[in-house]
């Protein structure tokens, strides 16, 4: 387990409205980890949280504006993932749970 903080706004092609962490060796290296026990090869990692998906927007020079926002580094611990599937339909993404994984102290 570890702790982390939240660092900073962005977005995917103004689609997907996300947030990346502060530490980023701590979550890379779990990402490692999980790429060496599921995949054959390992696969491109980005640290983020995704926090929206967007449609459409409006306002998209004021939306850009935005995102270059300072945010407060709010501080969490990771002590859990979940690996997750996620399904697109027309009606929007819907996520399913697979495993809970639990870190270690």
């Amino acid at each position: 387990s570890f702790e982390d903080s939240l660092n900073q706004l962005g977005s995917f092609n103004n689609k997907v409205l996300w947030v990346n962490l502060n530490k980023k060796e701590n979550i890379l290296k779990l990402a490692k980890l999980i790429d060496q026990e599921f995949m054959e090869t390992e696969q491109r990692f980005s640290d983020h949280i995704t926090l929206a998906r967007v449609k459409n927007i409006k306002k998209k020079n004021e939306f850009l504006k935005k995102l270059k926002t300072k945010i407060k580094p709010i501080k969490f611990k990771v002590n859990s993932f979940e690996l997750m599937k996620s399904t697109l339909s027309k009606d929007g993404s819907r996520y399913e749970v697979l495993e809970t994984y639990f870190l270690k102290e």
